[in-house]
């Protein structure tokens, strides 16, 4: 019996799309083995996370804190009476202060405010004895210029603090340090220091603080 002329047409149509899908599908071997790598952006200058701490040894009472006092939180002795910020480039995180322990005499102030706001109401304004441990925080807002990166040299306000005796003060914030064009500048401060090891300023640039005991670091 002879099949019908449009099985014979159906048969020739599938041989050929099959021919077609199999050419189709060949990969010369020197393109099959060719791949594409995407790159990340690549940063030379590594970003760095750090927790300064210092213990309170005389009441802070309303001081403002600059860009240029927190360069000066650590720094690397030069010399016998020069240091240098071992960062190159800052940005704020958060401060923190736990108030242990207050006076049995008198309310002690205990805040941390923008510098650069009028009126801003914090958790904990003031405190006294009896109240135990006492934590207030400040974070940048988001859209302030106080919350971005800024360098070495540049001036400008941060935050005001008022901390008892004995309260704890934390700084965590993220740093780039200097390149080896030496972007720190060197300054120069009256305490006696030893070359090569690195101290902690406190967070009023001054050399000897009578405010700030560096907890886990030198005292310059």
């Amino acid at each position: 019996m002879q099949r019908p002329k449009y099985h014979l047409l159906l048969q020739k149509w599938k041989e050929a799309n099959k021919s077609k899908s199999s050419k189709g599908n060949l990969i010369p071997k020197s393109s099959a083995t060719l791949s594409t790598l995407i790159l990340k952006p690549f940063h030379p200058t590594p970003k760095f996370r750090k927790i300064f701490r210092w213990k309170i040894t005389t009441a802070i009472v309303g001081q403002t804190v600059t860009q240029a006092n927190i360069f000066a939180a650590w720094v690397l002795a030069t010399s016998a009476g020069a240091v240098r910020s071992l960062m190159a480039s800052m940005k704020i995180l958060s401060v923190k202060a736990i108030a242990t322990g207050f006076s049995a005499t008198s309310i002690d102030e205990l805040y941390i405010r923008d510098a650069n706001q009028q009126g801003v109401v914090d958790p904990v304004d003031s405190t006294s004895t009896g109240e135990g441990n006492t934590l207030v925080q400040w974070k940048p807002d988001p859209k302030s210029l106080t919350s971005d990166w800024f360098n070495f040299g540049t001036g400008g306000s941060c935050f005001t603090l008022s901390v008892p005796v004995g309260a704890i003060l934390e700084l965590d914030c993220e740093y780039v340090n200097p390149g080896a064009a030496g972007t720190g500048a060197t300054a120069t401060y009256a305490a006696t220091v030893t070359t090569g090891i690195g101290y902690s300023m406190g967070l009023d640039g001054s050399a000897g603080s009578i405010y700030y005991a560096a907890i886990g670091m030198n005292q310059a």
